[in-house]
């Protein structure tokens, strides 16, 4: 019976280091992904930032000729015109800059929360398999003079994949 809990538990290891590399390889995947989509984003702002600059100007210019073709190009209305175009536009990249920002923020915080999540599923792997063995062992039993394991706890694949539920083990 020893043996059958030491090739037990032996097997239980195996599964779960292949499961903790499994679940670091996947996290390192997701780390990758959300890289590649932050450069993304990154560079549709930069896109739609360069496109609002473009537009404000385009719409100074607009004002500015208008002005100029009715001859007031000088005046109080058409300069307020421009001003307030040019204003708006700033405010416009203001926005896209802050709201850049915040997305890269909660990018870095999405990084965080995988990374903890690894860290608890692995954990969790190591102590389910430490709980098995120690009921495979005789549990605290074991600790009272002569006792010997009473092999009640079977380290099986379904009894470890429904302790270890983050994902698959073996690489399935």
């Amino acid at each position: 019976m020893a043996i059958v809990a030491a090739i037990g538990a032996t097997v239980a290891a195996g599964a779960t280091v292949v499961s903790a590399v499994n679940q670091s390889k996947a996290a390192k995947a997701q780390g990758r992904a959300a890289a590649l989509e932050e450069r993304r984003q990154k560079l549709a702002r930069a896109r739609e930032r360069s496109r609002g600059i473009r537009e404000a100007r385009i719409a100074a210019a607009q004002a500015r000729q208008a002005g100029a073709n009715q001859g007031v190009s000088g005046s109080s209305g058409a300069q307020g015109g421009v001003g307030s175009i040019i204003s708006q536009g700033a405010a416009n990249i203001s926005f896209l800059d802050e709201s850049g920002r915040l997305s890269d923020q909660a990018t870095e915080q999405l990084g965080h929360a995988r990374r903890y999540t690894t860290r608890a599923n692995n954990a969790s792997a190591v102590a389910s398999l430490a709980g098995q063995a120690f009921s495979a062992a005789g549990g605290f039993g074991a600790f009272s003079s002569g006792a010997k394991p009473t092999g009640s706890a079977k380290l099986t694949r379904s009894s470890f994949d429904a302790a270890n539920a983050a994902g698959p083990i073996f690489g399935g």
